[in-house]
């Protein structure tokens, strides 16, 4: 086992004096060159990053060790592009240690005018994975990201297990974790909290599972946004199952562009799911448009429609979801949240209450939202507090 420790010089209270970079890049090198395991350890302490990026491929399978807090620089134009701390091309990478990357990004919110300009500068990501494959990330936590705290791109098999997310309710575009065109992602046993989608999903994200996270506060657990760009990968094998949401704008949403580009989300599991004080917690949006800066003029879709253009099929299942919340305020939530189409909600058999409801008067019988009866009228589900 080849080892290699990131010392730096230190303060006497124990920070950095210089940048984390050198070293760091110089030990990964030597450790992406060993023909057998590494380790590269990064020891407690409080260290100063200005950016990495960590290259592959490399020769055998290596692991960065963080148990001290990296830091990133407080001021947006410190970077020159929108990262911070990158892996690229990867295979067999583990980060463990139960360390912290701390992103600064309170100075950056603050600076976000993206409300007022389409073509607002992108801001560093915290962590970007971009195509690793067979990792395991676990351990560790990314906290007041000044963007997404995590990106995922282009990876297989990559598992995040006791991960941890954190940053206020009032961080703008600040995703816990960002997936696209990617399979085999699984996030696990993971606290995220954040001021946007705890866990989103972009195009391209195939047989992934989110299991055991808690979420909140946040906008909830997204499946998009979808359908802007032409080209688009379809989305399927979406697994959200035994999770916790409370105090935050959405539970499970999927959300896709108004006038988007043909497109498909499929296989898609929400099941077990508990939410507590949550303003809309089924959400179907397809009129989905931050800020206000897109083109409204085809926005709204029938059934007299011939042509798919225009549509995003989406096809998913609600299993055993609940709230900790009156059963009315839960249907009052979904109706208010169906903004675009109707969704037909079918709940079964709900402390003997109810055996089906519909959350949106307007049901139309087109291809873009269909929930499959088959079976969902014998399910059992618990007992709701009223």
């Amino acid at each position: 086992m080849f080892i290699h420790s990131t010392r730096c010089q230190l303060w006497r209270k124990g920070y950095v004096q210089t940048d984390l970079g050198t070293p760091l890049l110089k030990a990964w090198k030597q450790a992406c060159a060993s023909p057998t395991r590494a380790k590269i350890i990064i020891p407690k302490g409080t260290y100063r990053l200005s950016a990495a990026t960590l290259e592959g491929p490399c020769k055998s399978p290596i692991e960065l060790q963080v148990q001290g807090t990296i830091t990133a620089p407080a001021n947006p134009s410190s970077f020159k592009d929108p990262n911070w701390v990158v892996f690229n091309h990867v295979n067999g990478l583990t980060v463990s240690g139960g360390g912290v990357f701390d992103g600064q990004g309170a100075a950056a919110w603050g600076k976000n005018n993206c409300a007022k300009n389409k073509y607002c500068a992108a801001l560093p990501i915290n962590l970007r994975f971009n195509f690793v494959n067979n990792a395991m990330i676990e351990g560790i936590a990314t906290k007041e990201g000044k963007q997404f705290h995590v990106n995922v791109l282009g990876c297989q098999n990559i598992t995040f297990q006791r991960f941890t997310v954190s940053a206020p309710e009032s961080s703008l575009n600040t995703d816990g974790i960002h997936i696209g065109r990617s399979n085999g992602v699984k996030i696990l046993n993971s606290n995220i909290k954040t001021g946007d989608d705890c866990v989103s999903l972009g195009d391209g994200s195939k047989n992934v599972i989110v299991q055991g996270v808690t979420c909140g506060p946040g906008h909830g657990i997204t499946v998009g946004s979808l359908g802007k760009w032409k080209g688009e990968e379809p989305v399927s094998g979406i697994f959200v199952r035994d999770c916790t949401i409370s105090n935050t704008m959405n539970g499970g949403r999927i959300k896709t562009w108004p006038a988007s580009h043909p497109g498909s989300a499929s296989d898609m599991h929400f099941e077990g799911i508990i939410m507590n004080n949550v303003r809309n917690p089924i959400l179907g949006d397809q009129e989905y448009c931050p800020w206000n800066q897109c083109n409204l003029k085809i926005c709204y879709l029938s059934k007299s429609l011939s042509s798919e253009k225009g549509l995003f099929k989406l096809k998913f299942l609600l299993k055993s979801l609940f709230c900790l919340s009156r059963l009315h305020h839960v249907l009052n939530s979904a109706k208010l949240a169906s903004r675009t189409f109707g969704a037909l909600l079918q709940l079964g058999k709900l402390s003997n209450l109810f055996a089906a409801a519909v959350c949106h008067a307007r049901v139309w019988n087109s291809p873009i939202l269909t929930l499959p009866t088959k079976g969902l009228k014998d399910l059992q589900y618990p007992n709701v507090p009223m």
